[in-house]
């Protein structure tokens, strides 16, 4: 290899491209686990992070949802006794618990694709369709989880 020669070819760059992390938590906060899993392992794809690490996290938003629908359900069925806003503050609180972890794990690599790239991808259109799936989801699963 020569001075001359370039030292990166077109096999060896991965292309990246990401949305703006940092706009993950109104997706979080809105959309919920859903939303946010799916937003966020998209970003880690395009980033290309570890999808050990992409698994792991759905694993933990899939323990989140269950545990916030089984708290839905104590909640609902007056096994636990709390003020109706303080329900609504614990879910949003792991929800952004859940975001925090997702921050952390791409804010490395979102660096580094900012540094190369420059740019980042649009949310609103894909942020606000997966905030209303996972609110009908989340929706659906509450009214069946009173019903029960």
């Amino acid at each position: 290899m020569s001075l001359y020669e370039a030292s990166l070819s077109q096999e060896t760059i991965r292309r990246t491209k990401s949305y703006d992390i940092g706009n993950l938590f109104y997706v979080a906060f809105f959309g919920g686990v859903i939303a946010l899993t799916v937003l966020a392992n998209r970003t880690g794809r395009w980033l290309h992070v570890n999808p050990n690490v992409l698994r792991g996290f759905i694993l933990v938003a899939v323990l989140l949802y269950l545990g916030k629908m089984g708290f839905y359900y104590a909640y609902f069925h007056h096994m636990i006794e709390l003020e109706r806003v303080y329900v609504k503050y614990i879910a949003r609180a792991a929800e952004l618990l859940l975001f925090g972890g997702y921050y952390l794990a791409l804010r490395q690599p979102y660096r580094q694709h900012m540094l190369t790239v420059g740019e980042s991808e649009p949310l609103k259109k894909s942020g606000i369709v997966w905030c209303l799936i996972s609110a009908g989801i989340e929706i659906v699963s509450i009214v069946l989880l009173i019903a029960l």
